[in-house]
């Protein structure tokens, strides 16, 4: 807990605080995150509970989701005008930096590739005025990472092909000879 943070003389605040609290009449503990509003209005900001559950901005994240699907980490709006949002960002504008992803794994075999699927946006031709970027989507099959699918800057959606030429192209060579949609092949 910290106390009397940049309080005037002879003022008693009571700031942000780190602490155990108890979730149940047992020895359930959680580990709250509070701050203190411009009012002086202490307000728990995360949680994380007995389960390990995550919660920012709720003080009840659930153990499921819609569709029963197990929850690690929920962010919550209480606003109507605003949505919850996590961000990642990088300073640097170089095309094909990384600036982020998200990542399915396992915990594997030492030396294997433990990643099942990775979501990565990277820049784009970016520089210091204007960004622009992509979105490549990958799986793991037999071992290996490989990119499936890619959303360019320009909303291209290409299957098979890192470079997308029109709205979607897929790209194959299963029937023999490597076609694409942006070519004006019909593909089965």
């Amino acid at each position: 807990r910290f106390d009397n943070l940049h309080a005037p003389s002879g003022t008693q605040y009571t700031g942000p605080s780190i602490k155990a609290e108890k979730e149940d009449t047992t020895y359930l503990t959680a580990l709250t995150f509070v701050t203190t509003t411009v009012s002086g209005v202490n307000a728990e900001r995360m949680r994380i509970t007995n389960a390990g559950n995550v919660g920012i901005g709720t003080t009840g994240p659930s153990v499921y989701g819609s569709g029963g699907i197990g929850i690690i980490v929920e962010i919550r709006s209480t606003g109507a005008s605003s949505a919850p949002a996590l961000t990642f960002s990088i300073d640097q504008t170089a095309d094909g930096n990384n600036a982020g992803g998200l990542i399915w794994a396992t915990s594997g075999t030492a030396g294997a590739e433990k990643r099942l699927a990775y979501i990565q946006v990277a820049s784009d031709g970016s520089s210091a005025t204007t960004a622009s970027g992509h979105m490549d989507f990958y799986t793991t099959n037999a071992g290996t990472l490989g990119e499936r699918m890619r959303i360019d800057k320009n909303g291209n959606i290409g299957i098979g092909t890192t470079g997308p030429g029109s709205k979607l192209d897929v790209t194959t060579a299963g029937l023999g000879t490597t076609q694409t949609t942006s070519s004006g092949l019909a593909l089965v």
